[in-house]
């Protein structure tokens, strides 16, 4: 009889515990697995993030942005594979003068090209393309003075012969901790697309620079 009274509570505390630790659990932790396996960072680093980002709006005013030549794409098939890729300094001060009426921060522009590699494609995985390519962003700040200033980057994936577009806006702290990673698309096949462009991003950044950082990085990369 102890036997089975004693096994009939452990069939009973056992699912019971189990369903104490789901209740425990956020639904972010649930789905962490599944973000990070489409390509989303750890929470480690997604803390580290949140807090950069807190750190520049808490500084604003004092804070300095240089913007890089964008990274630009155009032609290839549906993913963007095996079509031009450019650096362009004229978008960047188009980018720039955007951003000048939108921010506090200063704004300056960077003529020369960062010299980083030029991606094959967009891929499928669009956030694992979108925060792989921020590793290597990150590692190019890191090794290159920065003198105190924020570094922002941006992709442009043309829409030319398409009717889709897309746009990476990546911004880095001086110390190369990304506080901005982001994909947007828009509507492709636009006459003026590249103003367009330079008006999303600046867009774009002044409004990630007034929102809570937790809602920019979310716990465990699930919005």
């Amino acid at each position: 009889m102890r036997l089975r009274l004693g096994a009939a509570v452990a069939r009973w505390v056992g699912p019971t515990l189990a369903g104490l630790v789901l209740c425990a659990c956020t639904h972010q932790q649930l789905l962490s697995p599944l973000a990070r396996a489409f390509g989303a960072p750890p929470e480690s680093e997604l803390v580290k993030c949140r807090a950069g980002l807190r750190r520049m709006q808490a500084d604003l005013s004092s804070c300095r942005i240089r913007v890089e030549p964008v990274m630009y794409a155009a032609g290839g098939e549906g993913r963007w594979r095996n079509g031009g890729r450019e650096w362009c300094s004229d978008l960047a001060r188009a980018i720039a003068r955007e951003m000048k009426s939108r921010t506090k921060a200063s704004i300056e522009v960077s003529e020369a090209h960062p010299g980083l590699r030029f991606p094959e494609g967009m891929w499928h995985n669009q956030l694992g393309y979108l925060w792989g390519r921020e590793k290597e962003y990150a590692t190019w700040v890191r090794s290159s003075p920065s003198e105190g200033r924020y570094i922002l980057f941006a992709e442009l994936f043309s829409g030319q012969g398409r009717d889709e577009a897309a746009v990476q806006i990546y911004l880095f702290n001086p110390e190369g901790q990304v506080v901005m990673c982001e994909l947007r698309r828009f509507r492709g096949r636009m006459p003026d697309e590249d103003p367009y462009f330079a008006g999303l991003v600046a867009k774009a950044v002044a409004t990630t620079l007034e929102l809570d950082p937790d809602y920019v990085f979310p716990p465990y990369g699930v919005g």
